[in-house]
């Protein structure tokens, strides 16, 4: 055994074994702390593996004692199978990166939101994930399609919706949304992804945690993945949308967050429409939508999301997002104006650059129109109350004036029958602009 001469908890050790340690002295007071020293070989210091699984043992304690006696019972009931504590039965599972969901052990991914991405404090947020983050050996275990995907919060109890939109083993790539709740600017927010167990299965769209269940009931979620070779899915299920154009009609292609839709530009003969009870403009609402021009449009108002008609009459009615010519964004309603005018318009600050994608929203709340370019607010009042007009359908990539129709790519149009409010939307841009920097996986 080697020796050493001298107290070994202190700074006066000496020896073989005083070689692969070191003492630490703050602020005047001995603490008893061994230290790796550069260069030390010492079998008798911690690896970084067991120094994790120590953290990680701690971290499961505190877990356990704040689960439910309800979900304790759960695990007992399995622990007692084996002849254990409920504890141990569950403390061995955290340590693998496992735990139990209805009676079926899953593994998991642990996520953390950077508090610093978050924009403020949210009650709800529907968060983004990118499978292709979580690495060759979660794709070696999840279903292909992500049927045995779960989401837990932070206490590894409370399950949460969540939308699968693609699991793709082969490619390792994946969407998924879930909702999630309680987020703070001030704190971290952790939530675990569970997979890997073969007897789970999808659950249908419509049920507890199924994939309506993620968004609100004001929303119309469009991922914009062909659900057919002609439609495009709500992931809310009431209002999916229907291609138009022919050969010119939009094609499934690489978006910003997996699939999107292409418009050609050629005409106004192309798009995707939805049915005209989707969203009513008279009231407050929000267009949102990830937008790469492919080229600079050839006339004002190339369409993102529009329910927009104009009237040689009196007023205009409807509401509508688009690109003009000098590739700002613009986001106007129809109305009637003392001065004639036949809508109320805000134009975003600066110009898109050709080829690169954007985050792009529009949002009247009742009084403010209100336009975001990636995380750039700009905000003028609408004086005059918009005019809906609810006959008119609702369109994607198109406008429902001649040669509206957009050139290039869009991915995510979302649209509410309420104002989102803008931390929600920066954090929403946060999330899907840089997931990496939005959140770390373990």
């Amino acid at each position: 055994m080697a020796k050493t001469k001298g107290p070994l908890y202190s700074s006066e050790a000496r020896g073989q074994l005083g070689k692969s340690i070191q003492f630490q002295k703050s602020r005047g007071i001995n603490r008893c702390c061994i230290y790796n020293k550069p260069g030390s070989k010492s079998p008798l210091l911690l690896s970084a593996d067991q120094i994790n699984r120590r953290a990680r043992y701690a971290e499961g304690i505190e877990i356990w004692n704040e689960l439910s006696e309800e979900k304790k019972a759960e695990y007992q009931e399995e622990a007692d199978r084996l002849q254990i504590t409920a504890f141990n039965y569950f403390i061995g599972l955290y340590l693998k990166k496992k735990t139990l969901l209805n009676g079926l052990v899953f593994e998991w991914k642990k996520i953390t939101i950077n508090k610093a991405k978050i924009a403020g404090d949210l009650a709800t947020f529907e968060a983004y994930i990118d499978l292709s983050m979580l690495g060759d050996y979660f794709f070696s275990k999840v279903k292909n399609g992500g049927g045995d995907i779960r989401i837990l919060d932070g206490n590894l109890e409370t399950e949460c919706a969540r939308e699968i939109v693609s699991c793709d083993t082969t490619a390792k790539t994946g969407e998924v949304h879930t909702k999630i709740t309680d987020l703070k600017s001030s704190e971290d927010f952790v939530f675990y992804l569970l997979y890997g167990n073969g007897q789970a299965n999808d659950y249908a769209v419509d049920a507890t945690y199924g994939a309506r269940a993620v968004w609100g009931s004001n929303a119309r979620i469009y991922h914009l993945k062909d659900l057919t070779s002609s439609t495009i899915l709500d992931s809310k299920g009431n209002y999916n949308g229907t291609k138009f154009g022919g050969a010119n009609a939009p094609i499934e292609t690489a978006g910003k967050i997996e699939k999107g839709q292409l418009f050609n530009g050629v005409s106004n003969t192309s798009g995707i429409y939805i049915n005209q009870a989707a969203i009513d403009t008279s009231q407050p609402h929000t267009f949102i939508a990830w937008l790469k021009l492919n080229g600079t449009p050839n006339i004002n108002d190339n369409g993102i999301i529009d329910k927009y008609i104009m009237s040689t009459g009196e007023y205009n009615t409807g509401s509508r997002l688009t690109i003009q010519t000098n590739r700002y964004l613009k986001f106007n309603i129809g109305t009637k104006l003392s001065d004639g005018n036949r809508e109320q318009a805000i134009l975003s600050n600066s110009a898109l650059v050709v080829g690169e994608f954007y985050f792009v929203a529009g949002v009247y709340d009742g009084v403010n129109l209100k336009i975001y370019l990636n995380d750039v607010e700009r905000t003028v009042i609408a004086t005059y109350p918009p005019v809906n007009r609810t006959e008119t359908n609702l369109r994607i990539g198109n406008t429902h004036h001649s040669n509206g129709t957009m050139d290039g790519v869009i991915d995510e149009a979302r649209i509410y029958q309420e104002a989102i409010p803008y931390i929600n939307l920066k954090t929403q841009y946060n999330n899907q602009s840089s997931p990496e920097n939005f959140y770390s996986i373990d």
